[in-house]
């Protein structure tokens, strides 16, 4: 690569340095939520634990906004916005705690406890669940031999990806593990299998609407939310083709993380380990090689492709060690989302037709912003309307599921 056009860049690597220093808190904040949320999952608590990463963008929004003048250097306000974000989240999971009367105290009686069985089960686990936060790493490297800007892109890239991703794969992988471990411990294994399918289907179900909307309206999403002071077009253009690629990342890195909840709750943690670790090796390899010759187009395509691979390389270990999934009822249904798909799809192209009637009787941003509003709520109502009459169950399990969640009945269907 040469020398690095990021560290020619006077100022920019100390001001790295000193955001760094700031936002080192976070890592105590997020451990600290990681491990109360899952107390709380276990005690079949999710939707509070589940929302929680919410207040940590919503932090870093209202931070954006203050005045600049009161921050050294821009950046500064954002590391400070993780902290109090991270702190949000560990409050807000503290009182979900506290209410169950689960509120954690010291024990000198530590040998008592299975301590080493769950420090057995946290090294293979820890590592097969870090391939998400390597690739990360890996792409914020090769992006500082790229053109200043490149990691601007991809973290927007990343943030617009995240809130699916944690909305949908995280919270409904976290609350598949205990279901499939009490399978798996009755030795239910045709059913652990189904169930497994089940929800690979029903995630990729939830997340191809998601996929479609990041492909369509990349652009329009980056020029609500970013497109502001020095964020100009060129950027846009830029953060909007990064996270039109990321679209295909949203589903492999979805499913692979459906699969890997069977991989932990079948005892199988060390072949997850290792399917992880091969990703890894496989995206740094990709990413060098595609990166040298396409800039930041083959560094974002190298993430999807590597995604790709990592979700047929955990269906191929899963089909060995944990059992063959019903991939012949997985391809029924994810047919029976086309209708759908196309049905939001044809809504969501009505964008600039839309913009263009609208945009001399509002400001800009009211117009972008009530446009795709409405665009992703008639969009989405089509979308699960035609699932129901294709009778798609994913849809009806879906109506189900809100109903439940807002007559309070339920939070651990």
């Amino acid at each position: 690569f040469g020398h690095s056009p990021y560290a020619a860049i006077e100022g920019k690597l100390s001001q790295t340095v000193q955001t760094g220093r700031i936002i080192f808190g976070y890592l105590f904040l997020v451990s600290s939520y990681s491990y109360f949320m899952s107390v709380a999952q276990a005690l079949g608590r999710f939707f509070l634990p589940a929302l929680a990463p919410a207040l940590f963008n919503i932090s870093l929004i209202i931070f954006s906004f203050l005045p600049q003048n009161w921050w050294p250097f821009p950046a500064v306000s954002l590391a400070w916005a993780a902290l109090v974000g991270g702190v949000l989240q560990v409050i807000l999971v503290l009182i979900v705690i506290y209410r169950m009367g689960f509120w954690p105290h010291f024990s000198l009686q530590a040998k008592k406890l299975p301590v080493r069985s769950v420090f057995n089960r946290f090294i293979p686990a820890a590592l097969g669940l870090s391939g998400l936060s390597l690739i990360g790493l890996i792409n914020v490297y090769f992006a500082g031999w790229l053109e200043e800007g490149s990691h601007t892109y991809i973290y927007y890239g990343d943030r617009l990806l995240e809130l699916p991703r944690s909305l949908i794969a995280v919270s409904l992988g976290s609350a598949l593990v205990p279901a499939l471990s009490r399978l798996k411990a009755e030795k239910r294994e045709e059913e652990f299998l189904k169930t497994t399918g089940y929800y690979l289907d029903f995630l990729i179900f939830l997340t191809l609407p998601c996929a479609v909307v990041l492909a369509l309206l990349a652009q329009p999403v980056v020029e609500l939310l970013f497109q502001r002071g020095q964020f100009d077009e060129i950027a846009v253009a830029h953060t909007a083709s990064v996270i039109q690629v990321y679209s295909l990342v949203l589903i492999f890195s979805s499913g692979g993380r459906a699969l890997s909840s069977g991989f932990f709750a079948a005892d199988k943690n060390w072949h997850c380990a290792f399917g992880n670790g091969i990703y890894v090796l496989f995206h740094g390899f990709l990413a060098w090689y595609l990166t040298t010759r396409y800039g930041l187009s083959g560094l974002i395509w190298a993430t999807a492709l590597s995604s790709l691979f990592y979700f047929c390389f955990l269906l191929f270990l899963s089909s060995r060690y944990v059992g063959r999934l019903p991939l012949r009822l997985s391809v029924i249904r994810f047919v029976k989302n086309l209708p759908g798909l196309t049905l939001l799809a044809l809504v969501l192209l009505c964008y600039q037709p839309l913009l263009a009637f609208t945009q001399n009787a509002l400001p800009l941003f009211w117009s972008r912003l009530l446009i795709l509003t409405l665009l992703f709520s008639v969009g989405g109502g089509l979308y699960l309307l035609m699932g129901i009459f294709v009778k798609q169950e994913m849809a009806r399990e879906f109506i189900q599921l809100f109903s439940l969640r807002f007559q309070g009945k339920s939070e651990t269907r």
